[in-house]
């Protein structure tokens, strides 16, 4: 007997007697062999498994009877899953959780263009019994995930572990689409798509898997796991993708690359100076120029450069530096002891996390977004900043040059010097900081969320054996 649930996460139960009774020892088989071929060269004989996601349909039929055709013919849209209850976990409070939501709000305004081919069903939530929630509004299941990002632990992974596949099932979805790769159950039995943001702990392991072998195997181990077990991967940029082949050894083939969307329009609105005032000194900032920094403080983030070059620009300009992230209290701490090495505490404002309206706000009032993370997959608030009119200066090699192209100031991330000059030069030449600024709302229309979904679009028909539309 099998558990399914409805659309509204009311269980139902089936008999599965009609199901073929082989089939799930085949499909475990498949699996194995194809968990076997994960092993890389430098651990013994790459095993090379036909791909367990090759299946003709992911629910077996009953065996043919006389005068059966073989031939099959396709007589309904074929149906995508979006897991979008990542957004309930903390990573929905952070870069992921406003990718998915983009990337559902341009699925939901291309819908006509891809709606012949393919059918998307949003899977919001997961309960704790066996149950679970879907829609077919895209709209609203990004609404609904937003408001409800970083409302769950990470033991809702386990409950992904445990339901994902039943809600395959009750949709019977062709395709799995994951915007983001962890809990990923084994033996789902449909073919996947996922994204894949970064694998920055295999690029730095020193910096983050520490020095034990083993930790590292593990993390390279579930990384091998996750992407090269998909039908296709979407690297978010070319970095991404280059890191995928040249660690993980996936078939740069099998690798789409598709940047990241924004909703442009929300951080192009103009601006009405006398409420930004109001709402910049509601914050404690504002009296003074300020430079913004959005995200988190670990070691890629490059604090010390970032201190550094303020500091430096600081012997210039009386400026700020606005920094709006949640920090969990060990790293704020040591975020303001970093600070104080640099002698710029009473320069540094920290305003944790914000909502998301405030953030155009930050943005189009900055002198600049300084961003000197070493890597990045992406670089999601170079174009948040491009698209408010706020210039960007950014690390070279770190992806979100590859991002903020000709419109970005790019130093290398240990040159605190030539940052701190390029923030001085904004200040002092306002024709220059003007250029930036346009050139900047040009390169973010490249950006745009309906152009993201497309390209996933194209990825899923990949994946599902289909040319993709030119």
């Amino acid at each position: 007997m099998r558990c399914r649930a409805t659309n509204a996460g009311t269980a139902e139960r089936w008999s599965s007697a009609s199901r073929e009774p082989s089939s799930r020892l085949l499909e475990r088989v498949v699996d194995a062999a194809a968990t076997w071929s994960y092993i890389p060269r430098s651990l013994g004989p790459l095993r090379e498994a036909q791909d367990h996601n090759a299946t003709e349909h992911p629910y077996p039929l009953s065996a043919p009877g006389p005068g059966h055709r073989t031939e099959r013919v396709q007589t309904r849209r074929r149906t995508v899953l979006f897991d979008a209850t990542s957004m309930r976990m903390g990573s929905g409070l952070r870069g992921i959780g406003r990718f998915a939501f983009d990337l559902l709000q341009g699925l939901a305004t291309t819908c006509d263009e891809w709606s012949p081919e393919l059918e998307v069903v949003a899977l919001t939530s997961l309960g704790v019994l066996p149950s679970w929630e879907t829609t077919r509004d895209l709209r609203a299941a990004a609404e609904a995930a937003m408001g409800a990002r970083g409302t769950e632990g990470e033991s809702y992974l386990a409950r992904r572990w445990a339901w994902l596949r039943l809600a395959l099932r009750a949709e019977r979805a062709d395709l799995l689409f994951m915007p983001e790769a962890r809990g990923v159950p084994p033996m789902l039995g449909v073919p996947r798509v996922v994204t894949c943001h970064d694998i920055i702990p295999l690029v730095y392991p020193q910096h983050y898997l520490g020095d034990s072998w083993r930790r590292r195997q593990q993390r390279w181990l579930t990384d091998l796991r996750r992407y090269r077990g998909s039908r296709r991967v979407v690297a978010i940029s070319e970095r991404s993708k280059r890191d995928l082949v040249a660690i993980l050894g996936v078939p740069p083939e099998r690798v789409d690359v598709v940047p990241n969307g924004v909703d442009v329009r929300r951080f192009a609105d103009a601006c009405d100076a006398e409420n930004d005032a109001a709402r910049l000194a509601e914050l404690g900032i504002g009296s003074r120029p300020y430079v913004v920094f959005i995200g988190n403080g670990d070691w890629r983030k490059n604090v010390d450069g970032m201190f550094a070059a303020v500091a430096h620009a600081s012997r210039n300009l009386d400026l700020e530096l606005v920094w709006a992230g949640a920090l969990a209290p060990k790293l704020l701490t040591r975020v303001r002891a970093r600070a104080r090495h640099h002698g710029i505490e009473g320069r540094l404002r920290l305003l944790g996390f914000v909502d998301d309206d405030v953030l155009p706000l930050l943005y189009r009032r900055a002198l600049a977004h300084i961003f000197l993370s070493r890597l990045e997959g992406f670089g999601l608030t170079a174009v948040e900043a491009m698209a408010s009119g706020c210039p960007v200066l950014v690390a070279r090699g770190s992806a979100t040059d590859e991002v903020a192209g000709a419109a970005g100031m790019v130093v290398e991330p240990d040159d605190a010097v030539a940052a701190g000059d390029m923030l001085v030069r904004l200040a002092m030449d306002p024709e220059e900081r003007a250029m930036r600024v346009a050139n900047g709302r040009t390169r973010a229309q490249v950006f745009g969320r309906e152009r993201a979904a497309r390209g996933y679009v194209q990825s899923f028909l990949r994946a599902l054996g289909d040319a993709p539309r030119s």
